[in-house]
């Protein structure tokens, strides 16, 4: 369900950046409802954002709690064609989730065995670095990351722009590409013009042509 070349923006606050996010061509874009989060936004205003996405791209929650009924009635309520799960949930809750999920991995000591437990739920994982549930702005260990990629279908995630996807995409081949930090000129708040480099940049490193890798015709 994730394509290979797929190139993913997190965290957008605001409509702005959802139109920017759709002239840039990127395939997944991510709204936070984590309220320690400086990109949280409640369900109202997400469901708003995700009716504003373009019909080429996809739209994900991105979450770190919360129980498979409680994000069931979530998604219901905002309306995204992805969770991503940045929490300590159990796969067993997830089976036969009722859209495609993306999981965070840290990349770390026991990454493996966590992204072995949940390959027959998630449809991709999610590498980013250790220490918090994401937007650290930090890149992942590079060797350890490769590792997972070869593995599973992974985007890899932590501190990439378009100065550093290039060089990054080439240490580990990842399935696709996921940024939010080095996109803003403040937290929680996006730059066109950094989003359209990182896309551009994103789509090079992984041998991507102009048509889009993932939209929502191929959706489930």
């Amino acid at each position: 369900m994730i394509q290979p070349g797929t190139v993913k923006i997190c965290g957008l606050t605001r409509i702005a950046h959802v139109e920017a996010a759709a002239q840039a061509g990127c395939d997944l874009v991510g709204f936070v409802n984590h309220p320690p989060s400086p990109r949280h936004l409640n369900l109202d205003d997400i469901a708003c954002l995700v009716g504003r996405v373009a019909p080429e791209q996809s739209s994900v929650l991105v979450v770190v709690d919360g129980s498979r009924a409680e994000l069931e009635e979530a998604l219901a309520l905002c309306g995204a064609n992805f969770v991503q799960l940045c929490g300590d949930q159990s796969a067993a809750d997830f089976q036969d989730f009722p859209v495609p999920i993306l999981r965070r991995i840290a990349v770390e000591d026991g990454a493996a065995v966590l992204m072995q437990r949940w390959l027959s739920v998630a449809c991709a994982f999610l590498l980013d670095r250790p220490g918090a549930p994401g937007g650290t702005g930090e890149l992942v260990e590079t060797a350890a990351a490769a590792a997972l990629c070869g593995s599973a279908p992974c985007l890899l995630a932590g501190g990439l722009g378009a100065d550093n996807v290039a060089a990054q995409v080439a240490a580990t081949a990842p399935l696709g590409v996921d940024a939010s930090s080095k996109l803003e000129r403040s937290p929680g708040e996006k730059d066109a013009e950094l989003m359209a480099d990182f896309v551009a940049a994103a789509r090079a490193a992984l041998g991507r042509d102009g048509a889009r890798a993932f939209g929502r015709s191929a959706r489930p």
